[in-house]
């Protein structure tokens, strides 16, 4: 009965360990994932600035550049 019980217990423990073990695998995991995720956040809103700033620089400075070369040119183009 006794040894029936210690070879119990000595099953238990050795799943606790296993699980332990199991454990720690998961979140060293975990942590790589999170590394991973945040990164990625990281240069995904480098490529949202890389994308935007220069279409809201060009919104505000492209169309008098563009009026000036339209004026500069509309009389080759009219014929006049």
């Amino acid at each position: 009965m006794i040894e029936e019980k210690d070879k119990e217990n000595y099953n238990l423990i050795e799943m606790i360990k296993g699980n332990e073990k199991r454990l720690q695998h998961l979140e060293d995991d975990i942590t790589a994932i999170r590394k991973y995720i945040r990164w990625q956040r990281f240069f995904g809103a480098v490529k949202f600035i890389v994308i935007i700033v220069p279409v809201v620089i060009g919104f505000i400075y492209l169309p008098p550049l563009i009026k000036e070369f339209v004026d500069a040119y509309l009389p080759f183009l009219e014929g006049k």
